[in-house]
């Protein structure tokens, strides 16, 4: 899924599960990928809702 973050930069389903899936502890922490993740959470904050 990091992988299409950014070809769909910015997709709210996308950044949704992204989110989730780091908030999980299912993506690491990978230096490289810090920012797709600050992205996805930008997105995903900025969506209308947000689940519990």
């Amino acid at each position: 899924m990091l992988l299409l973050w950014p070809q769909y930069r910015f997709d709210d389903a996308l950044a949704r599960c992204l989110v989730e899936l780091f908030s999980r502890g299912y993506i690491d922490n990978d230096p490289r990928h810090q920012l797709w993740i600050k992205e996805a959470r930008w997105t995903f904050e900025s969506q209308g809702f947000k689940p519990d």
